[in-house]
């Protein structure tokens, strides 16, 4: 099921961008990664510096010697236009609100009106904030102004033929930056100017602080009142003039040219944004451990890791490509995808690459909603590392969640919205759904819990992998959701100290297994380096049960890319052959093994589990990851690969048979 956007929001992605990396993380055709409605809520971007290199670039430079115009002059900028254009060839024909900032030292470069016009003239904008001092009447008069039809034509109403150029037909609201001139007021309140714009209805005026003015606050209030009447007059004109022309069509016209309403505000008196510390999550945040301790838990899954990802990418190239196999029925060859149901995942963080799809958020604010391929406190984006780190060739789909304060002016999770989170995450159909958190819930029979709760029923009947942290502060109770209602149906994961001992803040009972959370290495080994993010390369450990939680879904999604490998395998061998390999592993073993039970089977065959239900996960993958260096390396004599390639179907056969134990 494809997430169909309803707005934009740049967020807290870099400031600095190659624009072939920003196409290569959200698509730059209208199906491709990222996919929006054809009407935007709102669309925000923030000051961005865009390089674009290459084959773009001469593009570009063609395109301007053919029509020997240049859009920019030395201290101009296009960065918005490169962002306007992508969402139009992204399908988007109408914007709601559209907020570009622009322009604040004197000494910035600033996006040039011709920029800004073939930017807008595009697109349907009802409400513009482009944050550029003294923005030319005109360019804002062209804001949609070529709307093309199905047909490829361009529209131009009635009214438009009044005046040159065409008027946006659709604006109604316009913030505009003032630098305090009254020449810049008559500019935009000439019969020429705003005046055209027959849908608008109000304009915020953003006037330099004070402290910046040139005139007393007495002439200012003048001259803006003076503004509004002069505008406002020249609108009744207008309308006094549609009434006389045409007495037939009085009702549609009293819906145009009404008075505006002007608000003038400080620049410093502006809402600002609300600080990433408002969306801190109450997951369990790591804390810095300094002393160094090697754990070889996570070097062995770092190298077997490291092994299967080409092993897998080769298998399946092979299959999908010898005497033109098709697709299996039961997706074999398809991507696993673990819901991350967190504070938004960084795309643009290097480690992921391009392992973070679409996503989906639950963090609004101020009528907006902050957007899932962004980090509030960078929690989510460690937590996908972690995943990927155990997994590379599975697929994160990102749901941000919001949170409020408690009583104790502590952060909590909305059980509303970690509600719609999980639904999410079954509409996407995820194979695995990992949460590093845990919501305790009175007794009672709130909307909100009963909402949580039909919804958690829903994925356990469906019998979805489901991973949740332990409490750090204390144990399970059964109003500890998502898992206190079903404890059997969970992995409720536990964190270790690098020697496999519990940690001490770990519940007791109701653990299902204990996984590497207290003193894990950040820099374990040159195999898992790459693959962690940036934001845990400062520290040398991470803490805490989130981490362990991450691991575990990795770790699960792992042993579904190893049955279906196998399983593929098989399928190569077997072509022509008898007798037949692999028989004890069935087409279908990758989608039934992801089942809560079958995989906690297939945990406990990876190495012998200890008291505190920790893994000794290195007496099966060490073995498994020589077989796959050897596949990997030099090329093999046709009965040499065989050999070491029933080794490893046999190594997929024995996770398989989890299913059927």
């Amino acid at each position: 099921m494809q997430d169909i956007h309803i707005s934009f929001d740049y967020d807290s992605l870099p400031r600095k961008l190659l624009w072939h990396e920003f196409l290569k993380r959200f698509g730059s055709s209208k199906s491709g990664r990222l996919t929006f409605d054809n009407v935007l809520q709102y669309v925000t971007l923030p000051r961005v510096s865009v390089n674009v290199t290459g084959r773009l670039a001469d593009n570009e430079r063609e395109a301007e010697e053919e029509s020997g115009l240049r859009q920019i002059g030395a201290l101009g900028r296009k960065d918005a236009k490169y962002f306007l254009d992508w969402l139009f060839d992204k399908g988007v024909r109408h914007i709601i609100s559209l907020s570009v900032e622009d322009g604040g030292r004197s000494d910035e470069k600033v996006h040039s009106d011709q920029v800004i016009q073939e930017s807008l003239e595009r697109l349907i904008v009802e409400h513009l904030d482009w944050q550029k001092n003294d923005l030319d009447p005109e360019t804002i008069l062209r804001v949609g102004c070529k709307i093309i039809q199905q047909d490829g034509s361009y529209t131009i109403s009635e009214s438009d033929q009044l005046s040159t150029p065409p008027v946006s037909q659709h604006l109604r609201q316009l913030s505009l930056r003032w630098s305090g001139s009254n020449a810049v007021l008559r500019s935009w309140s000439e019969p020429d100017g705003l005046v055209l714009l027959p849908q608008l209805q109000k304009i915020k005026l953003v006037k330099p602080s004070p402290a910046k003015d040139y005139d007393s606050p007495q002439w200012i209030s003048r001259i803006v009142n003076d503004f509004q009447k002069r505008l406002n007059s020249n609108r009744k004109t207008i309308r006094d003039r549609l009434f006389t022309v045409s007495d037939t069509e009085s009702t549609s016209i009293s819906m145009t040219y009404g008075s505006v309403e002007v608000i003038m505000v400080n620049s410093d008196n502006e809402e600002e944004k609300i600080s990433t510390s408002d969306t801190e999550l109450p997951f369990t945040t790591p804390s810095i451990v300094r002393d160094v301790n090697p754990h070889k838990w996570l070097d062995t899954t770092a190298r077997f890791a490291s092994e299967m990802t080409p092993f897998w990418q080769k298998t399946v190239k092979e299959f999908l490509t010898s005497k033109g196999n098709p697709a299996t029925t039961e997706g074999v060859e398809t991507d696993v995808i673990v819901a991350l149901i967190d504070d938004g995942v960084d795309m643009f963080d290097t480690a992921l690459s391009d392992r973070v799809v679409e996503g989906k958020s639950f963090d609004y604010h101020d009528g907006k909603v902050r957007p899932p391929f962004s980090s509030a406190q960078g929690h989510g984006t460690v937590m996908a590392s972690m995943i990927l780190s155990m997994c590379p060739m599975a697929k994160v789909y990102p749901i941000r969640l919001r949170t409020h304060l408690n009583a104790n002016g502590k952060r909590n999770i909305d059980a509303d919205y970690a509600a719609q989170a999980i639904q999410a995450a079954l509409n996407k159909k995820a194979t695995i759904i990992s949460m590093s958190w845990t919501l305790p819930i009175p007794k009672d029979k709130s909307g909100s819990k009963s909402r949580l709760h039909a919804v958690l029923q829903k994925a356990v009947d469906r019998k979805v992998l489901m991973f949740c942290s332990a409490p750090d502060d204390g144990k399970f109770t059964e109003l500890d959701y998502p898992s206190g209602p079903w404890p059997d149906h969970f992995f409720r994961i536990g964190a270790a100290a690098a020697d496999g001992t519990i940690f001490k803040w770990t519940p007791d009972v109701g653990i299902t297994y204990v996984l590497p959370g207290v003193e894990v290495v950040v820099n374990r080994s040159l195999h898992a380096k790459e693959r962690l993010t940036k934001r845990v390369g400062d520290v040398e450990y991470e803490t805490g049960s989130s981490v362990a939680t991450a691991l575990a879904a990795g770790l699960a999604a792992m042993i579904i890319y190893c049955i279906k490998a196998s399983i593929l395998s098989t399928k190569l061998v077997n072509q022509n052959r008898d007798p037949i390999v692999g028989i004890a592993i069935a087409d279908n073993d990758a989608n039934m093994i992801a089942n809560p039970e079958a995989m906690k089977r297939a945990f406990a065959r990876l190495g012998r589990v200890t008291n505190a239900n920790f893994i000794q996960i290195w007496e099966k993958l060490d073995h498994a990851s020589d077989t796959l260096e050897v596949l990997n390396g030099r090329e093999l004599k046709p009965e040499e690969r065989l050999k070491y390639l029933k080794q490893f179907i046999d190594f997929g056969c024995d996770l398989a048979s989890s299913i059927r134990a």
